[in-house]
């Protein structure tokens, strides 16, 4: 028998054998699940890595992880924001609904709309022979009795306002009825490539094609059909239209000026007045005093230094006499019918400011862009004091008798629009410390809220082309 005292000291070291051999399984144990942890090779805790993301914080002793429970603030918070993101697309969604809308309508009005017979211009020789029209000067001579006619032959007669439909000198002429210009770059020569580069580049439009389209160019009337047969008062005011140019482009600007000549009634045009804002370009100095003096009613005020916009009007209405001032950009040309329903509104109360539809011109080929009177648009502004466009308020469309009657506007665009003389002095006019261009119009505009609570009127009848 073994003993007694060999029996404790083997128990001892079985015990100490045991414990070592525990300790090493539970050492090895714990390094691998480490290792799977660390290599993702373990399926379980990287299945809760996935579904909960950084809120995994640890690994207890049974391998289960321990889960951070999500903030209830930040839930709200993240369920908010959703909210509002879903809002936001939402809102835009309809904005762009309503966009398309408004073009769907504007394009179903223009369909609707009888298409001048001029503006196919495969249709012209056709048109010439079944109303037997002899052309001179952009005059149709079967509408003249003969006495007038012989005088017109002869250039003793240059017959201004006695035409019932516009017809062009040059009916294939370019650009003639508004149609659009297309030039190949590359297949013109060096000298013309610099003039075509060059026109871009002082202007930031197609100079060169606009140098080769007429002064007296005819454009469609493409008023509503609501327009065409209404009636305005016999009286009306007379006006100075007031046009403001700085080294603006030479068959541009003398578009505009011969746009309002030729398609106003003359007793309603008291003046042109042409402010230079101190140009340096040569065409712009004795050449064209040499043309404005050709002129009947046109004159050539120029300043002593570069003054801006708002000061270059201010100079133009210190000279203008009429009762009624009309401000136009320097590149923009007036369609038939444009001036009556402005003056019209202005007699019908003094406080009446008016702006027309402003239609486009292509900056490339000078196309004319025209939509409907029914789906212009009113003026607005943010908050960063930037004017802006909106749909008519159905307020607006209600308080109309009819979708052609003019609109109230809260702001205006302020490139093109009349005022009454006496209204605009009493007003305080722009306020002379502004310089360059922008903002003038919302300054205006806020002037003209605030005196009797009388706002702008956008009127439809009328239809202005710019650049």
């Amino acid at each position: 028998m073994m003993p007694k005292k060999q029996k404790s000291l083997l128990l001892k070291l079985s015990v100490v054998v045991a414990l070592l051999w525990l300790a090493f399984v539970l050492f090895i144990g714990n390094d691998s699940a480490l290792s799977d942890d660390r290599y993702g090779r373990n399926e379980h805790v990287q299945s809760h890595h996935a579904s909960w993301g950084n809120d995994l914080h640890a690994l207890d002793g049974s391998r289960q992880p321990v889960i951070a429970r999500p903030d209830p603030d930040r839930l709200r918070f993240e369920a908010a924001m959703r909210k509002d993101a879903e809002e936001e697309a939402k809102r835009r969604e309809n904005e762009e609904l309503e966009k398309q809308r408004l073009e769907e309508e504007r394009r179903r009005r223009i369909q609707g709309r009888a298409v001048p017979p001029f503006m196919n211009m495969q249709n012209f020789e056709s048109v010439k022979k079944s109303t037997n029209a002899t052309i001179v000067n952009g005059v149709d001579l079967s509408a003249v009795d003969d006495s007038t006619r012989r005088l017109i032959e002869k250039g003793l007669l240059v017959p201004k306002w006695n035409l019932e439909k516009e017809v062009a000198a040059n009916p294939n002429g370019t650009g003639e009825f508004g149609v659009g210009v297309i030039i190949v770059k590359e297949n013109l020569s060096a000298i013309e490539r610099k003039e075509f580069d060059d026109g871009w580049q002082h202007n930031a439009f197609n100079q060169y094609i606009s140098d080769r389209v007429s002064l007296h160019r005819a454009l469609p009337d493409v008023r509503d059909a609501e327009c065409k047969t209404r009636q305005y008062r016999e009286k009306l005011p007379q006006a100075s239209v007031i046009i403001i140019f700085h080294n603006e482009a030479w068959t541009v600007l003398l578009r505009t000026v011969h746009s309002v000549l030729d398609r106003s009634p003359p007793h309603l045009i008291k003046e042109v007045i042409l402010v230079d804002d101190f140009s340096d370009f040569d065409h712009l100095k004795t050449r064209l005093e040499e043309y404005v003096a050709k002129l009947e009613k046109v004159r050539l005020v120029r300043g002593k230094k570069r003054e801006g916009l708002i000061r270059a009007r201010l100079l133009g209405a210190s000279v203008a006499s009429a009762e009624v001032l009309i401000f136009l950009d320097s590149h923009c040309e007036c369609t038939k019918g444009w001036l009556e329903p402005m003056l019209d509104r202005i007699a019908e109360n003094r406080s009446n400011v008016v702006a027309p539809i402003i239609d486009v011109l292509d900056d490339e080929t000078l196309k004319y862009q025209y939509s409907s009177a029914y789906s212009t648009s009113v003026g607005g502004f943010d908050w960063n004091l930037q004017f802006n466009w909106h749909p008519v308020p159905d307020r607006e469309k209600k308080r109309r008798k009819s979708m052609v009657d003019p609109v109230w506007s809260p702001t205006m665009a302020g490139g093109l629009f009349g005022i009454s003389r006496e209204y605009f002095e009493y007003l305080g006019t722009y306020d002379p410390g502004m310089d360059i261009w922008g903002g003038e119009n919302l300054e205006l505009s806020f002037r003209v809220s605030l005196s009797f609570g009388i706002s702008f009127d956008v009127v439809y009848v009328n239809n202005f082309v710019t650049v």
